[in-house]
């Protein structure tokens, strides 16, 4: 990522788009652009967050959420995501479908390799005489 050695901090809010224009990633006019084709697929961004965010906020009050580690943390809240894109935009968009099973696929596959979070291999279990 090129900086071009410009200062320009996240909030600065002087002039739309600044932040990406000042790290050369991507022209203002391209984002507008995004956000609109976005919006056409997923709908107003602050009803979509109000859904995702109490989606995620149920998950965050459930017995087990302090138990899971973080790939099976965020493979949920980015379903969370995907739920809240569907629940409040276009809900045939398959890209949101698919995206779930990918989220959801990738603990599946680390679960099934036998690794804990880090990426270990789990050891099997042995009781005190060595079985």
């Amino acid at each position: 990522m090129n900086f071009r050695n410009q200062t320009v901090t996240i909030d600065d809010q002087s002039e739309p788009g600044s932040w990406a224009k000042a790290i050369g990633e991507i022209p203002v006019k391209d984002i507008n652009f995004i956000l609109e084709e976005r919006g056409s697929s997923y709908g107003d961004f602050g009803s979509q967050a109000l859904i995702s965010q109490n989606i995620k906020a149920a998950m965050r009050h459930s017995p087990n959420w302090q138990k899971l580690p973080a790939d099976m943390k965020e493979s949920l809240e980015m379903v969370a995501l995907k739920i809240g894109r569907i629940l409040n935009g276009n809900p045939t968009y398959a890209d949101s479908w698919i995206d779930i099973v990918g989220y959801t696929q990738l603990v599946v596959d680390r679960l099934e390799r036998g690794q804990n979070a880090a990426g270990h291999v789990n050891q099997p279990h042995q009781t005190e005489n060595g079985n």
